[in-house]
């Protein structure tokens, strides 16, 4: 498979490979429970139902949130 160029729109401290691998070695219920409880965000976890594409790959890296609104103005 072949390398696709990333982006690092942000500083996170870190280089993004290895905050990648960071965040690959947590259980995901710590990071919800963190973000619930200590950030007070709730609803902040994927549906179970996403899976990668692959069943050998793993999902982990930046999210993006979206903001989505029905217009029937066009």
């Amino acid at each position: 498979m072949e390398k696709v160029e990333e982006l690092e729109p942000f500083d996170y401290g870190l280089p993004l490979e290895e905050l990648r691998e960071r965040f690959e070695k947590l259980y995901s219920g710590l990071i919800y429970d963190y973000l619930e409880n200590e950030k007070h965000l709730s609803n902040q976890a994927l549906a179970n139902d996403v899976n990668p594409l692959d069943s050998n790959w793993i999902l982990a890296g930046p999210a993006y949130t979206l903001k989505m609104e029905t217009s029937y103005d066009l």
